[in-house]
């Protein structure tokens, strides 16, 4: 081959490495991929790529260039003969390697029909005899998310580069230009807030949320914001859809099964929110920076949740989820459990939250990260500050960031103390606080347990809404420091930056986070003071 020669558009230099890459056959699943996929084209920089899969697959990466090439497996694919006449055009390629990201014995077969002498892929489904890289499949008991799932299997490349970004799917400007055309043939003028409802899921009706729940949210966020409600859908999903669009007492635009790929992509982006089941597009809508409310009932949050980070999770602590059925066989309380009011109290914080002026700002938590974690601080004689806390308050003081303590005091609920004893131990710190001339600008807490489901007990975001209705924050450039998963996620939530302090709960976080990729910290602190002195450093100070 000349290895002179550029390939469709002279972007990428080509030489004798040929790569197969047998992409993942969801929507969401290939999303999830997308950093995986980033870091092989990195690393092979000037190697032909090839993706494999599903068209509507191949439509949704098709703007990240990541491939020279594609070959689209499409209905008639499934015939032996025309599976046959695929493992001959792949024998006349000659391919160096194939990574397979799909897990099932067919693409490794395939894979090894095709004389491709390297083949990379877990040892799954039976299939471990027809790999020359056989890569371990991670244990169920570790939980770990989808994306992290495909960066451990591109991990075998030697002196590959696993930065793990945030996946990313791209509109072109043209198709900017025509969704907004059609938009505007639809009513809907420029600068209109649109709302998407996404009431569908391709893999079973336990995936959904109710239809009625659907329709009287959409009419109350459309009258209360006078936004425009768009109602997506598959072509499968229609009657569904069109059910909705009935029940809702303002009429909708209804584009289920109306939309190509590439133009159901273009409509999410519009959107000032998207709320949504467990889906494909829920990940497109992430993986496109749109804010999005997810509604999980079945599956797995902790393996399959959106990567993005301006995403609300909203779901139900019930005994049989995550059970993985597509039918529910019992009461489907993962899903009725979830009120009309609470998912609407989510999209009025999302929304609330999209501020971009204003000043960054410290959100503190309390117990583990200022003062002593006694499990419940129950009373002033067991509210002991850490003697790092006064100096770390003085730098955020000294770096002009107001600085907020947020915290979830479920022994209120609990009956273990009263509902005035947070603040009088917030008196307490004040008075300690002005003796080193720091200052704290307030004090939130959520003081119910997390089976009452509010909107404020972190990683909710209430907390952070209560603070914005009286302080023009930045939350993008804010930092949420704590000792706990829920302000890690806090942070990843509304795309602050998160610290972990290995005090209080600390250390026994780092260990639970080994399996986080999403909610990692920016920075691992020994103490709130090292917290504020890596802040200063982040901030561009000395």
């Amino acid at each position: 081959m000349d290895a002179s020669k550029m390939e469709n558009g002279g972007n990428r230099v080509l030489n004798s490495q040929k790569i197969l890459i047998r992409l993942p056959n969801w929507i969401g699943d290939a999303i999830l991929s997308i950093p995986a996929l980033n870091a092989v084209r990195d690393h092979f920089k000037n190697s032909e790529i090839t993706f494999i899969g599903k068209g509507p697959i191949l439509q949704v990466l098709q703007e990240n260039r990541l491939s020279d090439h594609s070959i689209v497996l499409n209905g008639s694919y499934l015939g032996i003969f025309q599976k046959w006449n695929l493992v001959r055009k792949l024998r006349k390629e000659k391919f160096d390697m194939a990574i397979l990201f799909q897990n099932a014995f067919e693409a490794a077969f395939l894979s090894f029909l095709s004389f491709i002498p390297k083949r990379y892929g877990y040892n799954t489904d039976g299939r471990g005899f027809l790999l020359t890289c056989r890569i371990a499949r991670p244990s169920k008991k570790e939980k770990i998310h989808q994306l992290e799932y495909y960066l451990r299997l591109v991990a075998s490349l030697e002196g590959i580069n696993l930065n793990q970004p945030k996946p990313a799917i791209q509109v072109t400007q043209d198709e900017k230009r025509e969704v907004r055309k059609r938009l505007e043939r639809e009513g809907i003028a420029p600068g209109e807030m649109i709302i998407g409802l996404n009431p569908g899921a391709a893999y079973g009706s336990a995936k959904r949320w109710l239809p009625e729940r659907f329709a009287q949210l959409g009419d109350r966020l459309g009258r209360i914001h006078k936004a425009k409600i768009i109602i997506f859908g598959g072509a499968s999903e229609k009657n569904l859809m069109d059910d909705i669009e009935n029940l809702m007492v303002k009429k909708p635009l209804n584009v289920a099964g109306k939309t190509t790929v590439r133009e159901l992509i273009a409509l999410i982006s519009e959107c000032a929110l998207f709320i949504t089941n467990d889906s494909g597009p829920m990940h497109m809508a992430s993986a496109l920076n749109v804010p999005v409310i997810s509604i999980f009932g079945p599956t797995d949050s902790e393996a399959t949740s959106p990567a993005g980070d301006r995403t609300i999770m909203v779901r139900k602590e019930v005994a049989c989820s995550p059970c993985l059925l597509r039918e529910c066989p019992i009461d489907h309380s993962c899903m009725t459990g979830i009120s009309v009011e609470e998912v609407f109290n989510e999209a009025q914080n999302q929304l609330f939250l999209q501020n971009d002026s204003g000043s960054p700002a410290i959100f503190l938590d309390r117990d583990g990260t200022i003062n002593q974690d006694t499990h419940y601080v129950s009373s002033e004689e067991e509210f002991i500050v850490f003697k790092e806390t006064p100096e770390a308050i003085v730098l955020f003081n000294q770096m002009e960031f107001p600085v907020f303590i947020i915290s979830n005091q479920s022994g209120v609920e609990r009956g273990y103390f009263s509902s005035n004893l947070p603040y009088l131990l917030h008196e307490i710190l004040e008075d300690y606080l002005k003796k080193f001339q720091a200052k704290v600008s307030g004090f939130y807490y959520c003081p119910h347990r997390p089976e009452t489901g509010c909107g404020c007990r972190k990683p909710k975001t209430g907390l952070l809404r209560k603070v914005m209705e009286k302080y023009p924050v930045n939350l993008k450039k804010s930092y949420v420091i704590g000792d706990q998963i829920s302000d890690l996620e806090l942070a990843h939530r509304v795309g602050a930056k998160g610290v972990l302090v290995l005090t209080g709960k600390g250390k026994e976080t780092l260990i639970k986070l080994k399996n986080r990729t999403l909610v990692a910290p920016a920075y691992v602190a020994t103490h709130i003071l090292d917290a504020a002195k890596w802040i200063k450093q982040d901030r561009g100070g000395e």
